[in-house]
C-alpha cells in the first residue's frame, strides 16, 4: 500500500475507514459487511 494512507477510527456504534485504498485493502483480506460488522460488535464490548 504505498503512497496510500488508511486510517481506522472507532467511534461508538461505527467504524470510519478513511483513504484511497480501502475498498482494495477489504477485498485483499476478504472482509465483508458481515465481517466488519462482526468487528464493531467486538470493539464494542471492550471498555
Amino acid at each position: 500500500m504505498s503512497g496510500a494512507r488508511v486510517t481506522m477510527i472507532y467511534r461508538a456504534g461505527r467504524i470510519c475507514a478513511l483513504g484511497d485504498r480501502v475498498c482494495c485493502t477489504a477485498d485483499d483480506l476478504d472482509l465483508c459487511g458481515q465481517s466488519i460488522n462482526n468487528a464493531e460488535r467486538e470493539l464494542e464490548t471492550i471498555d
